[in-house]
């Protein structure tokens, strides 16, 4: 497609924008890493926090960019587009160069600090049920509804969301499922995705580094379902959550369609109540506008996954399917990597690998295997903190972990350029405050720290393996060292004559 004509789309929707040469060229593609660009692309000079687009524009065309985007005319002989906002000029481009792709699937968003994953897998599993091909992207794995490949970041940048989502149309699919991170939306990475339905999962600190404020954080969830979901489409919201409930109360004063959800307010329009939890799974009485519906089967341990499926089941209805439909996709998830994983130990321990990382998560976790244990185990909690973020949050899980288990393995989880004993140093401060004394022990390498937490385990105990979920890396300076958890759990217990089941 010519520079020219996407141009002459965008004016006539009312971009604003200045040219700079002769547009008369033919665009292959669009991105702001030069390491994607080939030749016929547009390169974007997006200003980010270690790199100035605008100096690697030699590097860009180099590779065979025929355009810049750019804050200012760089002394470069190709056309050149003068835009205030390189990454939402980026989006809308993608968008056109993949021929909207949006426009021809039914794409359901859901946000909010946890619940993100396990709730687009029980839609999925949901939809595919019905027979629908489904497109998803989050945390885990992008997918267009054949292929699946390991997610890089929850939300990408523009132009690979754009990508899969030609891909999703592509093969087949009806539905495209998503998770909508905070800082895709700020960073304009969802620019012309128009949304049916969107969901609100719950909001607790964390991104603060990069939002600020929980107001800034809040913000930046918020604009998917007023800046992003289209008028009429179907929006859900956990009115549990303070944040939740303060969207649901803004949406209701701006006269768009809501749901509310809940698990402790039975007038809400979706209410669930829990009828018992063990380490299998749980269950719940599903009512919608006071009536029952019907009974929940939720095949992961813990009440906020009672949550994270009620609010697929309300997707799911909003979006027209019966309530035997959208209960049936639920029962019959097959597995959320990384999430809640159980395995039963052959010396009778249960281990759980999670993907919890933040204090919230933790702490959720921890009440989950509480309450699906049985009488007299120990809860053992092993985990770790990235580095490069918000180091209060470390010592915040120390606490609640020491407040909460029988005993805390402190390792590593993703160091990043940080030292991995100094952050390990933040969550002992936190452990030791929260009374954890002679209850701790700490372990770098992972591996080792979960033999520790084995050979500790007998019958009865429950091992939560937190932070790494299904990741197949360990970030370390800049490197990605291969590391998966569950393999490290086989390794380590067969190197200790132990057998393990998959529950």
């Amino acid at each position: 497609m010519k520079l020219l004509d996407v141009l002459r789309v965008l004016r006539e929707e009312g971009e604003s924008f200045e040219l700079i040469g002769d547009a008369d060229v033919e665009l292959t593609g669009v991105t702001n890493h030069t390491s994607q660009v080939r030749r016929g692309y547009m390169y974007v000079c997006v200003r980010g926090a270690r790199f100035d687009g605008h100096e690697l524009a030699d590097d860009a065309l180099e590779r065979g960019a025929v355009a810049l985007v750019v804050e200012r005319p760089l002394e470069h002989g190709v056309p050149q587009v003068v835009v205030t906002n390189p990454r939402r000029f980026m989006g809308r481009v993608s968008s056109i160069l993949c021929g909207r792709p949006s426009r021809a699937l039914r794409v359901v968003g859901i946000t909010g600090t946890n619940g993100k994953t396990t709730t687009t897998f029980m839609l999925r599993s949901i939809l595919v049920g019905l027979g629908f091909k489904v497109g998803l992207m989050g945390t885990v794995v992008y997918s267009d509804g054949e292929e699946e490949v390991e997610a890089d970041r929850t939300t990408p940048e523009s132009w690979e969301v754009q990508g899969w989502m030609r891909r999703a149309v592509d093969r087949g699919c009806t539905f495209f499922v998503m998770e909508a991170s905070s800082h895709g939306l700020q960073m304009d990475r969802l620019v012309d995705v128009s949304f049916e339905a969107s969901a609100f999962t719950n909001l607790t600190p964390e991104h603060l580094d990069f939002h600020g404020t929980m107001e800034g954080y809040y913000q930046a969830k918020r604009s998917l379902f007023f800046d992003y979901t289209a008028p009429g489409g179907v929006r859900v919201v956990n009115v549990d959550d303070e944040w939740g409930s303060r969207l649901s109360s803004e949406l209701r004063r701006a006269g768009l369609p809501s749901f509310s959800l809940s698990l402790l307010d039975p007038s809400a329009d979706f209410f669930a109540a829990v009828e018992g939890v063990d380490m299998r799974g749980a269950r719940a009485q599903v009512f919608e506008g006071g009536c029952l519906a019907g009974q929940l089967l939720v095949p992961m341990i813990g009440r906020y996954n009672v949550y994270n499926a009620l609010t697929a089941y309300a997707l799911a209805r909003g979006l027209g399917f019966s309530v035997e439909e959208a209960l049936r996709g639920i029962r019959e998830l097959r597995r959320v990597p990384g999430r809640v994983e159980v395995r039963r130990l052959s010396n009778g321990a249960w281990a759980v690998i999670d993907y919890a990382h933040s204090p919230d998560a933790l702490e959720k976790l921890i009440s989950a295997a509480r309450e699906a244990m049985g009488e007299g185990g120990r809860l053992v909690a092993l985990f770790g903190f990235g580095g490069d973020r918000y180091l209060r949050n470390a010592w915040e899980m120390g606490k609640l972990a020491a407040e909460r288990c029988d005993f805390v393995v402190i390792t590593m989880d993703n160091p990043r350029f940080d030292d991995p004993m100094e952050i390990a140093r933040h969550i002992e401060a936190g452990v030791v405050a929260g009374g954890g004394q002679g209850r701790y022990a700490i372990e770098i390498d992972r591996k080792e720290a979960i033999r520790r937490a084995v050979r500790f385990s007998r019958d009865g105990d429950v091992l939560l393996l937190a932070g790494k979920g299904p990741e197949s890396y360990m970030i370390v300076g800049d490197e990605h060292l291969p590391y998966n958890e569950e393999r490290a759990l086989r390794e380590v217990l067969e190197e200790e004559g132990l057998g393990l089941e998959v529950v």
